[in-house]
């Protein structure tokens, strides 16, 4: 063989150019197929609740915690003044036929239709109902020596029951009173609120607990509804079981993206070797 003669390296070139091409094309082809894979089957992590529903549970707990808020001190109000009344002042004295008569022949007390009301005689650690409103309706709920409490009443609504004392003619008198109010809160706006959001919603206070949204689903949530210190309730809590979605995993976006991108690389490689390769 004459010097300069390459002849006999021709075909190893040749070879390792098309073991070069078909590396680089099995690469792509791997890498672009792992990248289309992690787009169209994610792979998901553990599931999470949704900043969108997080935010409408804070707000729905807010929106709760004015209401009850509002509606307390609208109730405690009229309480005080169907008390401060002087038929009652002097009826609470009497016996219960007594304050009957005077209901209805003189006495008009401010009480809205789904509110129960109950005139109550305290005498020598006695509790004698003298009146109770509508008549048949349920006793209200004992509030547990609070003036102002969340109860569910005899019809198993939770209730705001306010209790403020009647104070009889006689300040000498042994016979004192109470006028306990009972005022059932609605949730529908509640409901409608959190259905997209909850499969559950309870709220959940001293010695019970009232479903909003019923469902044998586990709560996993709860956002404590801060009422005012002044009306010394013990805490109320909103208790759910929000729906939740599967988080993709972190590192599916970084190794999708890198994949693709390394893969476009090695085609464009392929793209130039077969280009600077063809034959003439």
């Amino acid at each position: 063989m004459e010097v300069g003669d390459t002849t006999d390296e021709l075909p190893r070139i040749v070879r390792a150019r098309r073991l070069l091409h078909l590396t680089l094309a099995v690469f792509a082809l791997v890498l672009f197929a792992l990248a289309g894979a992690l787009t169209v089957v994610p792979v998901y992590g553990k599931e999470v609740v949704a900043p969108e529903t997080t935010s409408a549970i804070d707000a729905e707990a807010q929106r709760l915690a004015m209401i009850f808020e509002t509606t307390t001190k609208s109730v405690l109000v009229q309480a005080e003044t169907m008390a401060g009344g002087p038929q009652i002042r002097a009826g609470v004295m009497t016996d219960a036929a007594t304050v009957k008569d005077l209901v209805t022949s003189e006495l008009q007390l401010p009480r809205n239709l789904n509110q129960t009301l109950e005139v109550v005689q305290l005498r020598d650690g006695a509790r004698d109902v003298l009146l109770r409103l509508p008549q048949g309706s349920p006793p209200i709920a004992s509030a547990h020596g609070l003036a102002i409490s969340f109860q569910l009443d005899g019809r198993e609504q939770l209730a705001v029951v306010v209790s403020v004392p009647i104070a009889p003619y006689d300040s000498a008198s042994k016979i004192t009173g109470e006028l306990v109010l009972s005022t059932p809160l609605d949730f529908t706006l509640t409901r409608e609120n959190l259905a997209g959001h909850a499969v559950r919603v309870e709220l959940a206070g001293s010695g019970w607990r009232f479903a909003i949204i019923p469902a044998s689903v586990a709560t996993s949530v709860q956002r404590l509804l801060a009422l005012s210190p002044e009306w010394k309730i013990p805490p109320l809590v909103l208790e759910l079981a929000p729906h939740v979605t599967a988080a993709p995993m972190r590192w599916v976006d970084p190794v999708r993206f890198a994949a693709a991108g390394v893969g476009l690389v090695l085609a464009l490689v392929l793209g130039l070797s077969l280009y600077r390769t063809r034959d003439p």
